[in-house]
């Protein structure tokens, strides 16, 4: 199959878009990912402290 010039360039056209929209993709993909991380680690020292408060609130508790 030949192409015109102009359908070369057209197609051309349409996969620097796709391969943009996926790069797009993929950075808001490790945003999100990095987001995540630091979610999970504040839910973790929140419930690591919660759990030093519960202690220290049991043994003062006659």
């Amino acid at each position: 199959m030949v192409l015109t010039y102009d359908a070369y360039n057209e197609t051309l056209e349409s996969e620097k878009q796709k391969e943009d929209k996926l790069s797009t993709m993929e950075k808001y993909f490790m945003e999100l990912k990095n987001e995540m991380k630091g979610i999970k680690q504040m839910m973790n020292d929140t419930m690591k402290k919660s759990a030093i408060l519960k202690s220290l609130i049991d043994s003062h508790i006659p």
